[in-house]
């Protein structure tokens, strides 16, 4: 089982990292700066990585993040594939969540949450409630 957020190397040997589980097998890895589409039959091993999610291991569902500030938002540019984080407030405390870019729509930011193994877990997020994270 492969999951969001891990370091991969293919049958290749090319390093990568798995930013979404699609549906039928396969993952969109970043390679050298480049998403591919790979089979998990092509992944020979994972280096390194989550071993679960910060909410729950389910797919097919998204999840949209209020932008409860009383300013303009600030537009901030992001690529596809990179590594953010954000928070969502769960039970009156605040729990930081780690992700993948996957692209802009509507202002904000669509995001794959790291350790999630199931396809379509989708985060959507003002651009302004993300920061820039370190991978591990």
């Amino acid at each position: 089982m492969f999951r969001v957020g891990q370091r991969i190397l293919t049958k290749s040997l090319k390093e990568g990292r798995v930013i979404d589980i699609l549906e039928g097998g396969k993952a969109h890895v970043l390679l050298s700066d480049k998403i591919a589409r790979v089979p998990f039959e092509d992944i020979f091993s994972v280096i390194q990585g989550p071993q679960s999610p910060e909410t729950e291991d389910v797919g097919f569902i998204t999840f949209e993040v209020e932008d409860t500030s009383r300013s303009a938002p600030k537009h901030r540019y992001f690529e596809a594939g990179e590594v953010v984080c954000w928070d969502y407030p769960v039970g009156g405390a605040s729990l930081e969540i780690k992700g993948s870019v996957l692209y802009f729509k509507r202002g904000k930011i669509v995001a794959s949450e790291w350790g999630v193994s199931f396809p379509m877990r989708r985060w959507v997020i003002p651009t302004n409630k993300l920061s820039k994270c370190r991978p591990y």
